[in-house]
């Protein structure tokens, strides 16, 4: 049903006696006929859950295929109280109320643990957000953003304003996203204690994935500002290089920004300093080398090429107006190689270094999307010039075929 752009999966009404086994599923889950079944609120879930019973329908009973539909119910992720009650005691009830409707022997006592496993294997299902790595976090977050962004899956042509758009979309996701209700617990299951661990060590990931969001998107929206004002949109790869390919070196932004280690006490002057450097294609600040066996390869991606690996804490820890662990994710990378972008971000960890917390916030302020030229200024606007120059020039080495405009915009900014 529906346009092209939007299409909606309405849930067809169907007697009990007609198909009492996806009647069962529905009184489980509590949709009802001719609803819309919405992607985020248990579409994917449901037709899950019904392809189960299509398979196990003849083979087990009603009562363990409600069961097996609780689990998979269960792992609808990140819902809110409603009327004071969680969305396991909302499970227990409706299975309740299921077992009745459809006379199943399901006693309450194994519709406890019938409850209970459901929880068990939902927090499984979101136990990435507990990780004590928040690199692991941020790897298996990354993994995502094509699943919801087409354009991502196609490497070679996705434009600025695509990536913009993906990282503006998961930027605002873990904004309004709670901790308290990633992880859920039933009568004791996990108990208070462990739940409390689990929804802490979430909220520290959620903040450095935050953060990292923010930062990334301040980079790419810089990059879609000197795009806008030097012809308009255009593939990510023309303004930051081609992503790494065995035996091929191109030229790539890391080439011309390299972001300082970490240091207590001189990061930002670091980042500072190297506001004024003006490396080129041919510098040997911050060159890749091509050091793999018969000179191919590069070590972009940092296998067995003497990158340096950074430390990572385990928790935010702020050090003056940089947070430390987003710092060393940003300039050393995620855990994991996606398809579709650099494990590490040379120009959202310079700008961070630069900038700081309060810088990026305000910088943040102006991100728009789409670009617009009077959107374009206010950003670059808002960085500081050193940075705009640094960042057009090392463009302009990358993208020849707006180099002259980038120089401009650089000289411009330099003045």
């Amino acid at each position: 049903n529906g346009g092209e752009k939007k299409k909606t999966v309405y849930l067809r009404d169907i007697g009990r006696e007609e198909d009492r086994a996806m009647s069962l599923i529905m009184s489980v889950f509590g949709f009802e006929g001719g609803q819309e079944l919405n992607p985020f609120l248990g579409l994917n879930e449901f037709l899950s859950a019904a392809l189960a019973c299509r398979c196990l329908a003849g083979t087990v009973d009603l009562g363990h295929i409600a069961e097996i539909a609780a689990c998979i119910e269960m792992t609808i992720p990140f819902r809110k109280p409603k009327d004071g009650k969680d969305c396991a005691q909302l499970l227990f009830e409706r299975m309740q109320s299921t077992r009745d409707s459809f006379d199943l022997d399901l006693p309450d006592d194994r519709l406890v643990v019938a409850t209970q496993r459901a929880v068990a294997m939902a927090n499984r299902d979101v136990g990435n957000f507990s990780t004590e790595d928040p690199a692991h976090f941020l790897s298996n977050t990354w993994i995502l953003l094509p699943e919801s962004n087409i354009t991502l899956r196609h490497t070679l042509v996705f434009r600025i304003s695509n990536f913009t758009l993906a990282l503006k979309k998961m930027e605002g996701f873990f904004s309004f996203l709670d901790p308290s209700v990633v992880y859920v617990s039933f009568r004791g299951s996990p108990s208070d204690e462990t739940l409390n661990d689990l929804t802490e060590r979430a909220r520290q990931n959620l903040g450095v994935a935050l953060k990292y969001m923010r930062c990334k998107l301040l980079g790419i929206s810089v990059l879609a500002a000197l795009a806008e004002l030097t012809g308009g949109d255009a593939p990510v790869a023309m303004f930051l290089g081609d992503l790494p390919e065995p035996g091929y070196v191109s030229p790539s932004i890391e080439d011309f920004i390299l972001p300082p280690p970490f240091d207590e006490t001189s990061v930002v002057m670091a980042a500072k300093e190297q506001g004024g450097e003006q490396n080129g294609p041919d510098s040997s600040v911050g060159r890749r080398k091509d050091t793999s066996k018969n000179g191919k390869g590069n070590d972009k991606e940092g296998k067995d090429s003497g990158r340096e690996k950074c430390p990572q804490s385990k928790a935010t820890t702020e050090v003056g107006s940089i947070d430390k662990t987003v710092y060393n994710l940003l300039r050393c990378g995620r855990e994991a190689e996606s398809s579709f972008d650099l494990k590490h971000s040379p120009l959202a960890a310079y700008l961070y270094g630069l900038m700081g917390d309060a810088g990026l916030e305000a910088s943040l302020e102006y991100v728009v999307h789409p670009m617009t030229k009077e959107g374009a200024r206010k950003v670059l606007d808002s960085v500081p010039n050193d940075a705009v120059r640094k960042i057009a020039n090392a463009c302009a080495g990358i993208a020849l075929t707006r180099a002259e405009k980038l120089r401009e915009i650089a000289k411009e900014y330099g003045d």
